[in-house]
């Protein structure tokens, strides 16, 4: 086995070890919210938080190095492919950075008020539900590698990468506001109209 054979292993390895998460923390989410658990929302906000920390990000940091160790020598980094691994790459890591953590913060420090709680939950789990259809759709990028001339594959990908946001993104994200200044709105107007 070539060297070279054996970064291409780590990388899908480990590609599939933050993939895998993503998915098991998304599923045991949406289960946990239909159920209606606060006890097991809770705990699955924790996971979502120590998986994140300890899986998630050293993971997709992982496949990233190796990505780019692999397209030295060997791909032109201004492939249709590799420009748009690299960008759902950083849109996934701006999205758990700067959406995802601090929403997983306010939720522990909302946890008290159900109301407020559960509306962020259901938050979360909708940004979780995206970043999971962007590390499908790079997958699939990885995969089948189109180029600029595959005018059915690329512009395919990016329609569903657009209807993954237009469905699953909150319509209430505002820009200028944190995530918990959303809920207490959302949940004082609530009262309000009781």
């Amino acid at each position: 086995m070539s060297l070279h054979s054996f970064i291409v292993f780590l990388h899908a390895a480990t590609a599939v070890i933050w993939i895998g998460a993503t998915f098991t923390l998304v599923y045991l989410a949406n289960r946990a919210v239909k159920a209606r658990s606060d006890a097991d929302l809770a705990v699955i906000v924790k996971s979502m938080t120590h998986f994140s920390r300890t899986i998630i990000m050293p993971a997709s940091i992982i496949v990233l190095l190796l990505g780019l160790y692999l397209v030295f020598g060997v791909w032109n980094f201004f492939a249709f492919w590799i420009l748009f691994g690299i960008l759902g790459i950083a849109a996934t890591a701006v999205l758990n950075a700067m959406v995802l953590s601090p929403m997983l913060k306010d939720y522990e420090a909302t946890a008290g008020a159900a109301g407020a709680a559960s509306e962020l939950m259901t938050r979360i789990l909708a940004i979780g539900k995206l970043d999971l259809v962007i590390l499908f759709v790079l997958l699939f990028d990885m995969v089948v590698k189109p180029n600029w001339g595959n005018f059915l594959t690329w512009p395919l990908m990016l329609i569903i990468l657009g209807a993954a946001a237009f469905f699953f993104l909150p319509r209430d994200l505002l820009p200028g506001q944190t995530p918990l200044e959303r809920t207490r709105e959302f949940t004082t107007d609530d009262d309000d109209d009781q």
